[in-house]
């Protein structure tokens, strides 16, 4: 492994994260959900602060593969946003999802008709809510930030790209990588999270292991510093507090 990060207390901070939402969970006397976060909506995040700021901004998410994705293809929401072109529009796509027996994607929706459908900010709001992931042609994807707004970039919702050219099997291998994947959303400041797992869907090793590839990843990514430039690493949920896993200067907080 690349990194530094000592697995244990990783995986020590991991466990007490779940047994803090089991707590919770009783508190809250909730059995509808298993372990009484926020639903689809909890996650597991890795919370990195950097040495020195990058002042680079990158509106297009930077993928990460991981062996335990956050969403199941067959049960996943997601919307993809294709262009306007004649053969590359949302029939021709419709069709390649059918005939490819592509899994994954629930909705498919033109460029146009998010400045048609979704004007104001209350419809982008709503679209934002309705699905847990957004992909989009990767031709296209200059073209979103202003037609979405800020509500998809601050729920860290932004579409991930998808090459959408080439074969029913290339456009199943794009599509299905990209759901399974998790992403890195840099917004030009010195701290950042990526989400690691979902409480109600993966194990402790589950989320450890997750973490230890991002982390990898992370210490080789040129756009952050590489290792050398990452000062602490959290770990924590939507709705905790951030555990200290990892810093530079062998802090413990």
């Amino acid at each position: 492994m690349a990194s530094s990060l000592d697995s244990a207390q990783a995986g020590k901070a991991v466990k007490a994260l779940y047994a803090w939402l089991k707590k919770e969970a009783k508190k809250k006397d909730s059995s509808a959900q298993l372990l009484g976060g926020n639903g689809a909506d909890d996650f597991f995040h890795l919370s990195v602060s950097l040495k020195k700021t990058k002042p680079e901004r990158k509106d297009k998410p930077i993928r990460i593969q991981i062996s335990n994705p956050l969403y199941d293809l067959e049960e996943a929401e997601s919307c993809l946003i294709v262009k306007d072109v004649a053969g590359e529009g949302k029939k021709a796509a419709k069709e390649k999802l059918r005939d490819g027996n592509i899994l994954g994607v629930t909705k498919v929706l033109r460029v146009s008709n998010l400045k048609k459908k979704f004007a104001t900010h209350e419809q982008k709001r709503q679209l934002c809510k309705d699905y847990a992931l957004f992909l989009a042609d990767t031709r296209i994807l200059p073209l979103l930030p202003k037609l979405l707004g800020k509500t998809f970039f601050k729920k860290k919702k932004q579409p991930v790209p998808v090459d959408l050219r080439g074969s029913d099997a290339k456009w199943k291998k794009n599509i299905q990588e990209a759901i399974t994947s998790t992403y890195v959303h840099l917004s030009g400041g010195s701290n950042f999270t990526v989400r690691i797992g979902r409480p109600e869907e993966h194990s402790p090793k589950q989320v450890l292991d997750n973490l230890l590839e991002v982390a990898d990843k992370l210490s080789g990514m040129e756009s952050i510093g590489k290792w050398k430039n990452i000062q602490r690493m959290y770990v924590k949920t939507t709705s905790s507090v951030s555990l200290l896993i990892y810093s530079s200067d062998g802090s413990k907080e």
